[in-house]
């Protein structure tokens, strides 16, 4: 039993640890290995039907891309002010209802002392 714990516990620091190093972007067991020189290469292909074709369908998708950016900016802009409007409804309604509540405690307060000055007139011969 207390192998299994040492070891449970072992695996769960190592999990904290690589979880961190994998969150803060932080290889520190490579760290050796990644000052080599670096090497470089380069390559090129000549221009064909297949290449023309894929960069006209880059090219179309780069724009879809950009109308897709307009429009979510629209619908942004468009949810902003149903946001303002629908906050516009509920401070209007609020301030009815809370006129509405005071009119009802004024009420009751104005019955309260009709009935106080009623009950008085009553009682004197």
């Amino acid at each position: 039993m207390r192998v299994l714990r040492f070891l449970l516990g072992g695996l769960l620091i190592v999990d904290i640890v690589a979880i961190a190093a994998i969150y803060f972007n932080f290889p520190f067991f490579l760290r050796g290995r990644t000052q080599a020189a670096p090497i470089s290469m380069t390559a090129a292909v000549f221009p064909n039907n297949l290449n023309t074709v894929a960069a006209q369908l880059k090219l179309k998708e780069d724009a879809l891309f950009g109308k897709e950016n307009e429009l979510r900016k629209k619908e942004l802009s468009l949810q902003d002010a149903i946001a303002r409007e629908k906050n516009k409804l509920f401070f209007y309604f609020g301030a009815a209802g809370g006129i509405l509540f005071l009119l009802v405690i004024y009420n009751f307060y104005f019955d309260y002392k009709r009935n106080r000055k009623a009950d008085f007139t009553i009682m004197k011969p």
